[in-house]
């Protein structure tokens, strides 16, 4: 790079710009609940994140989707009686066009 400087050229990294209206999750808010197989508590967080989407602690009407690993907790009675959609880390994926 120090090459390209000495000629006068000045490399610049341009930055794509996207809306976090085109995600995939966007708007979505999720809660997460058990072990899950692929991704760590903080591994899903991001990952719902970078695609547009929210993690919240505790399920409500507000919830669109409560996401569920192994020994899951009492947030999904509480999700089926609000009748909010309950997804594995497949379903997720998919949501997201990576599986």
């Amino acid at each position: 790079m120090s090459k390209l400087k000495e000629f006068g050229v000045w490399p610049v990294q341009e930055s794509k710009s996207i809306k976090v209206e085109d995600l995939a999750l966007s708007g979505k808010i999720f809660v997460v609940t058990g072990t899950l197989e692929k991704f760590s508590r903080t591994e899903i967080k991001e990952f719902i994140e970078n695609n547009g989407g929210k993690v919240v602690g505790s399920v409500s009407k507000n919830t669109n989707f409560v996401l569920v690993g192994e020994n899951p907790g009492s947030k999904v009675d509480k999700a089926q009686e609000l009748k909010i959609r309950i997804i594995n880390e497949t379903d997720l994926l998919k949501m997201v066009d990576l599986q």
